[in-house]
């Protein structure tokens, strides 16, 4: 038996990747992802699950790397929900058209840049900052109206078991 079935945890397999990537891309393709209100609720729906298990992710860091409470709380924890109550109010202005001055040549064409939503992500996250290195990306994929995958490290069993990987 291996340690991480030890710990209780299934990783995906193999075979089921191309599915949900399948899935994710058709979930972008609808447009679904595309309305600034869907991608706040997805933001503020992330953020209630970072409060609602702030206390796991302190004791997964904590048998992890060893890390105190407060240091998690400060340097991962504190700061990604920041990021994320920070997100959540400015991804309107965020994803607004711009009108820059193209210049003279350009003056009588009305040149606009449209912030526009790529696809699907994958994040791949590292062990040392687990929240702030995967959850990061994660929410200016969501904001940038991405759909996104999230792969978090494998060495990091407690984590994982806190994510439901």
């Amino acid at each position: 038996m291996s340690s991480a079935e030890a710990a209780g945890l299934k990783f995906t397999p193999l075979e089921e990747i191309p599915q949900t990537v399948e899935r994710l891309r058709k979930a972008f393709l609808s447009n679904k992802t595309k309305p600034i209100e869907y991608r706040k609720n997805q933001l503020k729906s992330l953020l209630f699950a970072l409060k609602d298990n702030e206390q796991a992710f302190k004791k997964a860091i904590h048998k992890d790397l060893g890390r105190s409470d407060f240091e998690s709380s400060l340097a991962e924890i504190t700061t990604i929900i920041n990021e994320c109550v920070e997100t959540i109010h400015g991804v309107d202005k965020w994803a607004k058209d711009e009108k820059p001055w193209a210049g003279l040549a350009w003056a009588t064409h009305g040149t606009v840049v449209r912030k526009e939503p790529k696809g699907t992500v994958l994040v791949i996250g590292a062990w040392n900052y687990p929240i702030t290195v995967q959850v990061g990306p994660l929410i200016a994929a969501i904001a940038a109206g991405n759909t996104c995958i999230l792969k978090v490290s494998e060495p990091s069993k407690p984590l994982c078991a806190v994510c439901g990987c």
